[in-house]
């Protein structure tokens, strides 16, 4: 059988075939690996709930950290609490922590760049079981009233909050938040009163 000329103007349909099959869009196919992979020589992207792997995450309280009076409030509380170390992290800012004048956030900061997590969270558990000191001696009555008194603000702007909270039988500690993200987190504590240490706790 002889074979049918093309007619004007037309194109081979196998040649056509064979151009669609190597064009732009089959190389763009091509150049990803099965399941997602980048090309070889290219870096995958972090998730995107963590864009800076090197910064540590904090906070969680969410809506009981709406607000500094909130917040403040459910720090107090949580310090009360049996499992004080766990339910105080919520609240804190664990890379800018100042407690009594020293900078645990700025080494725990450190810590997380060095990928020492394990000394991190020990010494985190450590401080913050520490905050529940001021209930040691106390009947379950006196620390219920001291929540209930609650802290006292003494002053509260747009990026900074301070209040002042009474422990029984104690000097005052101070207690400065400052908001990240949509929490408001405690940055400071304060529990010393011109060099007068706080309630010591009985052996």
């Amino acid at each position: 059988m002889k074979a049918t000329p093309n007619a004007p103007g037309s194109f081979p349909l196998a040649l056509l075939m064979a151009l669609v099959a190597c064009g732009p869009a089959a190389g763009a196919a091509r150049a990803a690996p099965p399941g997602g992979t980048p090309p070889p020589g290219t870096k995958a992207p972090l998730p995107a709930a963590s864009s800076d792997r090197k910064t540590p995450l904090v906070g969680g309280c969410a809506h009981e950290c709406r607000d500094p009076a909130a917040a403040v409030a459910g720090f107090l509380a949580a310090t009360a609490r049996g499992d004080a170390p766990d339910a105080t992290a919520p609240f804190v800012d664990s890379t800018r922590l100042v407690l009594d004048g020293r900078p645990l956030g700025a080494r725990w900061a450190g810590l997380w760049r060095d990928l020492k997590s394990a000394t991190r969270k020990d010494e985190i558990r450590q401080a913050l079981g520490d905050l529940s000191s001021w209930t040691v001696g106390l009947t379950p009555g006196q620390v219920r009233d001291a929540l209930t008194a609650g802290p006292r603000s003494v002053r509260a702007w747009s990026t900074e909050a301070e209040y002042e909270f009474q422990p029984p039988g104690a000097a005052p500690w101070t207690i400065v938040l400052a908001p990240r993200g949509i929490e408001w987190l405690v940055i400071e504590i304060r529990r010393t009163v011109q060099g007068t240490p706080a309630r010591e706790v009985p052996r």
